[in-house]
């Protein structure tokens, strides 16, 4: 299937207020999409799994930021988020 005529985003960000089993499927369908980069918002764990290489179903990176962490988006220019901010 091409993807010439699709509009893939490079960046989704979720918020999960519970754990979901579901989150594996959904972040295996961004990766085959070609989602660049998916966060995963935690604020009850007040932390934020981010995901980033895609390819084959799977992101080849994961990082967990936490604390009084800044995360920049990387595939969004000027995109930054303050954890300690964010979780206050």
């Amino acid at each position: 299937m091409s993807t010439a005529l699709l509009d893939i985003p490079a960046f989704c960000r979720r918020v999960i207020v519970s754990s979901s089993t579901e989150e594996g499927a959904r972040k295996a369908l961004y990766a085959e999409a070609g989602v660049a980069e998916y966060w995963i918002v935690l604020p009850r764990e007040r932390k934020i799994e981010v995901y980033r290489q895609p390819g084959d179903g799977i992101y080849a990176a994961r990082m967990v930021a936490e604390g009084d962490a800044v995360l920049t988006c990387s595939s969004v220019p000027g995109v930054q988020v303050a954890l300690g901010e964010l979780f206050a």
